[in-house]
């Protein structure tokens, strides 16, 4: 006997389901600290567009180029893109391919096997804290700059970040106007230095290791967050002095979206 074809109210029910869990995901973005598009971080920003525009224009035709920039079609864009980002990572569990709870189980037994276990050393615990912080944040740093440079002068990496150049003017959503395969690769980074560091930590001292947090992240990340970050997409000219060597500031990022690839 042939079978019923099944209701549409039965295909609807988890179609709607899988739905509101996407809906639900994208919204708890704004409230997670580690993501700089979180509303913890609207004040610090809106406070140094303020003191970056003070005198210079007013509040009012502030507020209009603002209103010029996310209605334009550029920025439609940037929605649509990040959209169908984070649907895609719905979707697939995520875009990385391994933890970095895994790469760094994998460095302790190779670093065991190959040195054997070392006796660890006497340091306070908030002085390895304080070590694997900073230690954490500089190569974290070191290696996403080295991705970026790469994704700009390997030719065939270039036509994947070029999705991001290709914003006619900046937001602060322009950070997900990313290819996907951009975004795995900059997941497999962040995996593999992560959880590198953690096992080299590990395997000196031998003990549970954490970076000092603020939010439940890391302080300096949540630090350069606060700072700014999401100024960096965006048209507020602003820069850190005689600190703009060492710190990524909103000035240099626009000045680099300003550039083009073979700059």
């Amino acid at each position: 006997m042939p079978t019923e074809a099944p209701h549409l109210g039965a295909l609807a029910g988890p179609f709607l389901d899988a739905a509101g869990a996407f809906l639900r995901e994208v919204a708890a973005g704004l409230l997670d600290p580690a993501e700089r598009l979180s509303v913890y971080y609207w004040p610090g920003a809106l406070l140094l567009a303020f003191l970056a525009l003070r005198g210079r224009t007013t509040v009012r035709h502030a507020l209009a180029r603002a209103a010029r920039c996310c209605l334009h079609p550029s920025s439609r864009a940037d929605a649509k893109v990040a959209l169908a980002n984070a649907a895609l990572g719905f979707a697939t569990g995520g875009f990385a391919l391994l933890g970095s709870l895994d790469v760094a189980v994998w460095t302790v037994g190779v670093l065991d096997r190959t040195l054997g276990i070392p006796a660890p050393p006497a340091w306070p615990p908030w002085v390895v804290a304080l070590a694997y912080s900073v230690v954490l944040f500089v190569v974290w740093d070191a290696s996403r700059f080295l991705l970026h440079a790469a994704l700009h002068l390997v030719p065939c990496l270039w036509p994947i970040h070029a999705v991001h150049h290709s914003a006619e003017v900046l937001t602060p959503l322009t950070l997900h106007r990313i290819h996907p395969l951009e975004r795995l690769l900059y997941a497999l980074r962040d995996a593999a230095v992560t959880g590198l560091v953690a096992g080299v930590f590990f395997h000196v001292f031998r003990d549970g290791i954490a970076p000092f947090t603020v939010a439940g992240i890391h302080a300096a990340g949540f630090a350069m967050n606060a700072l700014g970050a999401n100024l960096r997409h965006s048209h507020v000219f602003v820069g850190f002095g005689p600190f703009e060597g060492l710190l990524l500031s909103p000035a240099a990022h626009q000045l680099h979206h300003a550039k083009v690839a073979g700059d």
